[in-house]
């Protein structure tokens, strides 16, 4: 047996207090920063880095791991108005209520199934005969990704005669082909004509407005067109359909005769009234 003194075993554990002190301030002087992105890979630091969140893509353990964020696709969506009428039709077409919920739209392109394109965030198109037609649109965000909708319209035949509204005392000429001997030099839509007065039974009208329109575009009939050659002075309109408050009446090959050149009035010269 080994008697050990009260003095020694006062020693051996002291001893052993600081060596436990040291083995702890060790560790302790050792501890793993894991906010450093160098120690993310530390086993220690397993668990401490959220990779879900794309603040954290940054640190070695979120290149490739955690859930990747992938861009988002822009949504086409635009207004049509009007989506049917009368030819030759014009639209517009509205894309304010496309969005993009990660970056921004940085094109708009249309494309309609005539073969007619365009671009803009806001823009117009013209469909001159008859038929269904699709408008196309195509959105592009600052990230390279598209997306795209569309909508139908439907073109219909025009009610294309001239009309005289008699309360309003104005003839309206649907199409208009300005002549130059055979040839068409220049064609009209909606040419208004204002009945100057009736006092001495003359029927002179003055022509008051006209929108310019190509050549291609043209009603379906040749009963919606009219003719002036300035040559020989004379406006031929094909059929007018005349209204009142009362009653309507319809009137065919109705000839009229410029009288004043400057100042575009013409007076009825002949009418045949259709049967």
């Amino acid at each position: 047996m080994i008697l050990i003194s009260k003095h020694q075993l006062l020693r051996f554990f002291l001893s052993l207090t600081m060596a436990m002190v040291f083995s702890v301030n060790l560790r302790a002087s050792h501890h793993i920063d894991c906010s450093d992105p160098l120690n993310a890979n530390h086993s220690e630091c397993a668990g401490f880095i959220d990779c879900n969140d794309p603040i954290n893509l940054i640190y070695p353990q979120c290149q490739g791991g955690g859930t990747a964020v992938e861009p988002v696709a822009p949504v086409a969506l635009f207004n049509l108005t009007p989506s049917s009428g009368p030819a030759p039709l014009t639209v517009t077409v509205n894309a304010t209520a496309s969005s993009d919920s990660d970056g921004q739209i940085t094109s708009y392109n249309w494309s309609a199934s005539d073969g007619q394109s365009a671009s803009g965030q806001t823009t117009s198109m013209t469909f001159n005969n008859t038929g269904t037609y699709t408008i196309i649109l195509t959105v592009t965000d600052n990230q390279g990704l598209s997306a795209s909708s569309s909508k139908d319209l439907t073109v219909t035949a025009s009610d294309c005669l001239s009309v005289f509204d008699a309360v309003d005392s104005q003839l309206t000429l649907t199409w208009v082909n300005l002549l130059s001997g055979q040839e068409i030099s220049a064609r009209y839509s909606n040419v208004v004509m204002q009945l100057l007065s009736t006092a001495d039974s003359s029927l002179q009208f003055q022509v008051s407005s006209a929108l310019a329109a190509t050549i291609d575009q043209q009603p379906a009939t040749a009963d919606c067109v009219s003719s002036y050659e300035p040559a020989n002075g004379l406006l031929i309109i094909p059929a007018v359909k005349a209204s009142s408050e009362a009653s309507s009446a319809a009137y065919n090959n109705v000839r009229m005769k410029i009288m004043a050149r400057d100042e575009l009035i013409f007076q009825l010269d002949s009418v045949e009234v259709s049967q």
